[in-house]
């Protein structure tokens, strides 16, 4: 998979790199091949997203010639090796959960397991500076609206969020602020409960928590209409 400036001269068969085509934008596509029998024609046999081409002889796909790909190439990636299968327990959070703690009542919606997006952040950040942390949002009953930050490792979950800060970066930690509410749970049999204690940073005081899941986060769309990002907002339900 590459990123690259969709520019040059792409008339002919193979795209060819040209100085005098400027850029008409950014694109991803992904590399499946490559032909080298004419020395002086090689290319690369690249699939689309966009839809299959008509170029005679090419099948679909797009054919870049090596100069191409060093003149406008920004990243790439590749998979050398997979995991084997094995269980991941940390998607069990995912979900819509009722949460109740000292008292308080709330909505808490995981959507993320944390550390997902940190290949993404080491790759445009230095590697490390920047820690994916996000978990989700919790809503209170008066409808306010809180990003939340942890971790998750097998069945057991902290997170935290800040009443003082509501859009707390995706990175930021826990720094002892007064506001802020930690949750230390772990993951019950039948992954629809789950319980543990809470406290406020600076507060030695500890007390239960306890939470159910009420649901998925299920999106909902007229599938016979185009698939858009307006097609998803304020879609989701139980």
């Amino acid at each position: 998979m590459w990123d690259f400036n969709v520019a040059g001269d792409r008339t002919g068969k193979v795209w060819q790199a040209d100085p005098t085509q400027p850029s008409v934008g950014t694109h991803a596509m992904l590399i499946v091949g490559y032909d080298r029998r004419d020395p002086l024609n090689r290319y690369f046999i690249v699939k689309n997203s966009w839809t299959p081409t008509t170029t005679p002889g090419a099948n679909g796909y797009v054919y870049m010639s090596y100069g191409y790909l060093q003149a406008y190439g920004s990243s790439a990636g590749y998979i050398d090796s997979i995991n084997p299968p094995h269980a991941w327990p940390e998607l069990a959070f995912v979900g819509r959960w009722t949460l109740r703690y000292d008292g308080h009542l709330g909505t808490l919606d995981i959507y993320h397991v944390s550390g997902q997006s940190q290949l993404w952040f080491d790759d445009f950040f230095p590697p490390r500076e920047v820690i994916d942390r996000r978990v989700g949002v919790f809503r209170d009953p008066a409808g306010h609206s809180y990003r939340v930050n942890g971790h998750i490792v097998g069945d057991e979950i902290t997170f935290w969020f800040d009443t003082d800060e509501a859009n707390v970066r995706w990175d930021v930690e826990v720094d002892g602020g007064p506001h802020q509410r930690i949750f230390t749970y772990t993951m019950l049999d039948g992954d629809r409960e789950m319980a543990g204690w809470h406290e406020l940073a600076g507060n030695s005081t500890n007390v239960g928590g306890y939470a159910r899941r009420d649901g998925s986060l299920t999106p909902v769309f007229d599938s016979s209409l185009a698939w858009n990002p307006p097609q998803f907002l304020g879609r989701w339900r139980l």
